[in-house]
Protein backbone atom coordinates (compact mmCIF):
# COMPACT_ATOMS: atom_id res chain seq x y z
CA UNK A 1 0.00 0.00 0.00
CA UNK A 2 1.31 3.53 -0.91
CA UNK A 3 1.78 6.13 2.06
CA UNK A 4 -0.85 8.32 2.59
CA UNK A 5 -0.04 11.87 2.55
CA UNK A 6 -1.87 14.49 3.46
CA UNK A 7 -1.40 18.34 1.86
CA UNK A 8 -3.34 21.25 3.99
CA UNK A 9 -2.62 23.60 1.22
CA UNK A 10 -4.55 26.94 1.36
CA UNK A 11 -3.18 28.68 -2.11
CA UNK A 12 -5.37 27.10 -5.04
CA UNK A 13 -2.55 27.52 -6.82
CA UNK A 14 0.04 25.52 -4.83
CA UNK A 15 -2.48 22.56 -4.30
CA UNK A 16 -2.08 20.93 -7.92
CA UNK A 17 1.92 21.12 -7.59
CA UNK A 18 2.15 19.57 -4.33
CA UNK A 19 -0.12 16.41 -5.81
CA UNK A 20 1.51 16.21 -8.96
CA UNK A 21 5.56 16.16 -7.42
CA UNK A 22 3.51 13.57 -4.56
CA UNK A 23 1.95 11.39 -7.15
CA UNK A 24 4.57 10.78 -9.41
CA UNK A 25 6.75 9.66 -6.39
CA UNK A 26 3.55 7.17 -5.55
CA UNK A 27 2.03 8.43 -2.35
CA UNK A 28 -1.41 8.42 -1.83
CA UNK A 29 -2.69 11.87 -1.32
CA UNK A 30 -5.73 13.69 0.25
CA UNK A 31 -5.44 17.33 -0.13
CA UNK A 32 -8.22 19.73 1.44
CA UNK A 33 -7.51 23.61 1.48
CA UNK A 34 -9.03 24.77 4.78
CA UNK A 35 -8.72 24.02 8.66
CA UNK A 36 -11.99 22.74 8.67
CA UNK A 37 -11.69 20.47 5.89
CA UNK A 38 -8.06 19.35 7.66
CA UNK A 39 -10.24 18.44 11.09
CA UNK A 40 -12.95 16.18 8.91
CA UNK A 41 -9.26 14.32 7.73
CA UNK A 42 -8.08 14.19 11.35
CA UNK A 43 -11.14 12.38 12.35
CA UNK A 44 -10.62 9.49 10.21
CA UNK A 45 -9.44 6.45 11.54
CA UNK A 46 -7.09 5.85 9.26
CA UNK A 47 -4.17 8.16 9.61
CA UNK A 48 -1.63 9.41 7.60
CA UNK A 49 2.21 8.13 6.98
CA UNK A 50 2.98 12.30 6.46
CA UNK A 51 1.21 15.61 7.01
CA UNK A 52 2.11 18.58 4.87
CA UNK A 53 0.41 21.91 5.91
CA UNK A 54 0.38 25.28 4.93
CA UNK A 55 0.67 28.07 7.89
CA UNK A 56 -1.89 30.24 5.90
CA UNK A 57 -5.61 28.52 5.16
CA UNK A 58 -8.49 30.99 3.98
CA UNK A 59 -10.21 29.74 7.52
CA UNK A 60 -7.46 30.02 10.14
CA UNK A 61 -3.99 29.10 10.89
CA UNK A 62 -2.07 25.87 9.43
CA UNK A 63 -0.29 25.59 12.75
CA UNK A 64 -3.61 24.42 14.99
CA UNK A 65 -4.08 21.64 11.71
CA UNK A 66 -0.44 20.70 13.43
CA UNK A 67 -1.40 20.79 16.76
CA UNK A 68 -4.57 18.27 16.34
CA UNK A 69 -2.52 15.88 13.97
CA UNK A 70 0.16 16.06 17.04
CA UNK A 71 -2.53 14.87 19.38
CA UNK A 72 -4.40 12.50 17.70
CA UNK A 73 -1.19 10.67 15.96
CA UNK A 74 2.36 11.83 17.98
CA UNK A 75 4.65 9.81 16.11
CA UNK A 76 3.51 11.05 12.36
CA UNK A 77 5.88 13.78 10.64
CA UNK A 78 4.72 16.85 9.86
CA UNK A 79 5.91 19.59 7.34
CA UNK A 80 5.18 22.94 8.03
CA UNK A 81 5.39 24.82 4.39
CA UNK A 82 5.18 29.01 4.28
CA UNK A 83 5.86 31.87 2.31
CA UNK A 84 6.49 34.01 5.39
CA UNK A 85 9.10 32.10 6.16
CA UNK A 86 11.38 33.38 9.57
CA UNK A 87 13.10 32.36 12.83
CA UNK A 88 9.87 32.93 15.06
CA UNK A 89 7.83 31.00 11.96
CA UNK A 90 10.08 28.17 12.44
CA UNK A 91 10.25 27.99 16.38
CA UNK A 92 6.10 28.57 16.48
CA UNK A 93 5.68 25.10 13.89
CA UNK A 94 8.57 23.05 15.89
CA UNK A 95 6.16 24.03 18.89
CA UNK A 96 3.29 23.08 16.96
CA UNK A 97 4.68 19.81 16.32
CA UNK A 98 6.36 19.71 13.39
CA UNK A 99 9.09 17.87 12.62
CA UNK A 100 10.47 19.86 9.35
CA UNK A 101 9.69 23.33 7.96
CA UNK A 102 9.70 24.39 4.24
CA UNK A 103 10.00 28.11 3.02
CA UNK A 104 8.62 28.74 -0.40
CA UNK A 105 9.55 28.77 -3.00
CA UNK A 106 10.82 25.41 -2.70
CA UNK A 107 12.57 22.78 -5.38
CA UNK A 108 10.33 19.62 -6.42
CA UNK A 109 13.13 17.51 -5.33
CA UNK A 110 13.99 18.92 -2.11
CA UNK A 111 10.52 18.74 -0.97
CA UNK A 112 10.35 15.01 -2.17
CA UNK A 113 13.65 14.47 -0.43
CA UNK A 114 12.36 15.83 2.62
CA UNK A 115 8.90 14.03 2.45
CA UNK A 116 11.20 10.24 1.66
CA UNK A 117 13.85 11.21 4.61
CA UNK A 118 10.78 11.54 7.18
CA UNK A 119 9.28 8.37 6.48
CA UNK A 120 12.27 6.46 6.28
CA UNK A 121 13.56 7.98 9.60
CA UNK A 122 9.88 6.91 11.06
CA UNK A 123 9.99 3.50 9.55
CA UNK A 124 13.28 2.77 10.93
CA UNK A 125 12.22 4.15 14.29
CA UNK A 126 9.29 1.92 14.07
CA UNK A 127 11.28 -1.18 13.39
Amino acid sequence: MMPRVVIVEGEADIAPILRAALESAGYELVVVSTVGEARAVLADARPPALLLVDVALPDGDGLEVCRLAQARWPTRPIIVCTAAASTEMHARAVLAGASAYLARPFDRDALLALVDQLLDRKRSRAS
